[in-house]
């Protein structure tokens, strides 16, 4: 079974390094350019390992984790209601 990896960097090149080595290794890749794209992309598939750059326009590494970490809390508490 494949299993996929999301990238999140503002730069291109870094993106591609990793997408690459990750590719070479049977992964599927996802990229996001900025902390945005890669939360829209989390909802949107199933990922098993995230890469976030720690400084990216509009979110950072840390806010996308924040972010998600919230809307898990929150779907938790309306599935136990």
């Amino acid at each position: 079974m494949t299993k996929t990896a999301l990238i999140a960097d503002d730069d291109s090149t870094v993106r591609g390094m990793l997408g690459r080595l990750l590719s070479q290794c049977d992964w599927n890749v996802i990229e996001a350019p900025d902390g945005c794209a890669a939360l829209e992309r989390l909802h949107g598939h199933h990922i098993d390992l995230v890469l976030l750059d720690q400084k990216m326009p509009q979110l950072s590494g840390l806010e996308v984790l924040q972010v998600r970490s919230e809307e898990h809390t929150s779907e938790l508490q309306s599935q136990s209601t």
